[in-house]
């Protein structure tokens, strides 16, 4: 596969090709050589990729690339590539297939299953605003078979509508919610700017604390309850907490006299964004907490600054 796919963990750099390629083994959870279909999955996120071959009617073939994430629906991205002198080259205008009209809106969710058998591609197409009467999304397939040289056109809907509440076992509950614990940042211009967000378990519950300084002057210091829905964290302010010893802020401006949060207040939603090349990014979302900077999971805080 290309260089820069699957090459590390979310926050971490890999290096040299060994480390990498071991790395990638790591992930597979279907390896069917004979077949030319892989499988991967990791714990850091929700979803899974595939990868399968398509023999062309010459004799070369095309690798198609599925990757899904979910939370709680699912939704993914095709691509086609070929290999050619050490080259890959992306051919996914080439050979993507034309979907019927009705599912390209946006109001839909949806991914392609690759064949570990066969030459049928599979497209799963879900409205989420339809449930059957148990509450369960419905999915809808629409099927493709290649030919040789392409997968056909103008496929229509298969008969058989498969009712399920989510296609992949990583969506359950505790799974989203384990994916937010840890320590998260924003750091700017050398820690002219710092804030800080520490998420853990308390009880069969997440917790977090939260803390912004700017020029070493702390301007707001809260703990927060957590919600978590599919890839969405949503940060609820619970109370003010106190300076630590070595902490300073402006006269007037404290935290805990300035503040005019409510217990329960929605202050910021952090969403887990699922990019093409399989990383996550956490992108945030303003509420009653201005502050709109992305926050980047770390394994330590800015200069080894534990939370005070």
């Amino acid at each position: 596969m290309p260089s820069d796919r699957y090459s590390h963990p979310i926050g971490e750099e890999i290096s040299g090709k060994a480390a990498i390629t071991e790395y990638r083994k790591s992930l597979i959870t279907v390896e069917d050589i004979s077949n030319g279909y892989i499988k991967l999955e990791n714990n850091e996120m929700e979803g899974w990729s595939e990868f399968a071959l398509f023999k062309k009617s010459d004799g070369t073939y095309i690798l198609a690339v599925s990757e899904i994430g979910c939370g709680p629906g699912c939704d993914g991205d095709l691509k086609f590539l070929t290999y050619n002198a050490g080259k890959w080259t992306d051919v996914t205008k080439q050979f993507v297939p034309k979907l019927p009209a009705q599912v390209t809106s946006g109001d839909y969710e949806s991914y392609w299953k690759l064949p570990r058998v066969g030459k049928t591609l599979i497209f799963v197409n879900t409205d989420k605003d339809v449930r059957d009467e148990s509450k369960k999304l419905v999915y809808k397939e629409f099927k493709f078979e290649w030919n040789g040289a392409t997968f056909g056109d103008g496929q229509t809907e298969s008969e058989n509508t498969t009712k399920i509440q989510n296609p992949n076992a990583q969506t359950q509950t505790l799974a989203d919610e384990n994916f937010w614990i840890g320590k998260f940042e924003f750091e700017y211009n050398g820690g002219y700017q710092l804030e800080q967000l520490e998420v853990q378990r308390s009880g069969d519950k997440l917790a977090a604390k939260y803390r912004n300084e700017v020029t070493s002057q702390v301007y707001d210091k809260f703990s927060l309850t957590v919600e978590v829905k599919g890839n969405t964290a949503s940060f609820y302010y619970d109370k003010c907490l106190p300076f630590a010893k070595d902490e300073e802020g402006i006269e007037g401006d404290l935290p805990c006299n300035k503040t005019t949060y409510q217990k329960g207040d929605l202050m910021f939603k952090l969403q887990r964004i699922i990019q093409r090349n399989n990383k996550s990014v956490i992108k945030r979302f303003p509420e009653k907490c201005q502050d709109a900077e992305n926050l980047e999971r770390v394994k330590k805080f800015f200069e080894g600054i534990e939370f005070r």
